[in-house]
């Protein structure tokens, strides 16, 4: 019995499945035209370059509306001996979000840079990416002068350089994921929370309301007193900034008393 062939079938050629909108291979093939003026290859260029980030931008709203609902408050992990306060450490902050969004295609670099604040500044940066292609950057200046509330120094400026560049990375975080510090706070604090005035006291409000409170020859202890007298909260970094102009008048009250006191 002859042997049967078989007849080799060639595979036909099967285009490349092409991914995302179609224009965009529409100006891929026009910048394959090699009789393109290079100004016409620049103008499609670049507007294929905007057009790119409109798609990645839209993609990175998408994904942080569904980070939104897996995002919870960051516990208090540490305490603060001087300001008897307790708050979120850098790797609580860490612990907390990146899992979120490692897993959603973000990823987070950090940098510093010379702070127009001047010398005694760092500024530190934070480098957003999505997977997607969406990129973005977001600065805090941060105070390295290694200065303790009474104006005396603490620490090292290398000491200072590294708490600052610490804090900046834990602020920005917060910031740039919206995250909320739990913790036991007042029925004021809370109210604030809930209408959206969130933000707590900024480092430069915090040192001039401790300013008014240097008259004391223990300006820890007095702060101690008034937040639980008559702020009813545990410190004044526990305090949200629509309470500022409130807090500032009673401690300019309190110091105004005591000048009268000593006088």
């Amino acid at each position: 019995m002859p042997a049967i062939g078989l007849q080799q079938v060639t595979p036909m050629d099967t285009p490349p499945k092409q991914e995302g909108p179609p224009i965009l291979h529409v100006f891929e093939r026009a910048l394959r035209d090699v009789s393109m003026p290079i100004e016409r290859v620049r103008e499609i260029y670049q507007l294929q370059r905007e057009i790119e980030f409109d798609l990645a931008e839209q993609e990175y709203i998408r994904v942080r509306a569904q980070m939104e609902r897996d995002l919870d408050p960051v516990a208090r992990d540490a305490s603060n001996p001087q300001t008897k306060s307790r708050y979120a450490t850098l790797p609580q902050v860490i612990q907390a979000v990146r899992p979120i969004y490692s897993k959603r295609g973000i990823v987070i670099d950090f940098d510093t840079a010379p702070s127009p604040q001047g010398d005694t500044w760092i500024r530190v940066l934070a480098f957003l990416s999505h997977e997607a292609g969406y990129k973005k950057t977001y600065h805090i200046d941060m105070p390295a002068d290694g200065k303790g509330a009474q104006g005396r120094d603490v620490m090292t400026r290398t000491h200072a350089t590294g708490s600052a560049v610490s804090y900046g990375r834990r602020y920005l975080l917060l910031m740039i994921f919206n995250l909320a510090v739990g913790g036991e706070d007042d029925d004021g604090n809370d109210a604030s929370s809930k209408n959206g005035n969130g933000a707590k006291l900024s480092p430069a409000q915090l040192e001039e309301l401790r300013g008014y409170l240097q008259i004391s020859s223990d300006p820890e202890r007095a702060e101690a007193n008034l937040c639980k007298s008559k702020l009813r909260i545990p410190s004044l970094d526990d305090a949200y900034t629509n309470r500022f102009d409130d807090i500032k008048k009673i401690v300019i009250a309190w110091e105004t008393e005591m000048k009268k006191v000593r006088s």
